[in-house]
């Protein structure tokens, strides 16, 4: 799996990275499970904390634009 940062000013590659070994780490704890759910519900949480962080920086540099 190969996943491109399209948004290096909000973004770290090194994030995009450390998914996914946790995607890999995860998916190789669960073989002979069903992963998919496991699977899913981490990529959701990843997510999440970008979205969260990308939002904040995104507000700090419209903050900053307006002063």
């Amino acid at each position: 799996m190969r996943i491109k940062n399209l948004a290096p000013n909000y973004l770290d590659n090194k994030i995009i990275d450390q998914i996914e070994i946790k995607l890999r780490a995860a998916n190789h704890d669960n073989i002979g499970n069903p992963m998919v759910f496991e699977t899913c519900e981490l990529v959701r949480e990843e997510l999440a904390a970008i979205n969260d962080e990308v939002v904040d920086k995104f507000n700090g540099i419209i903050r900053a634009k307006e002063q």
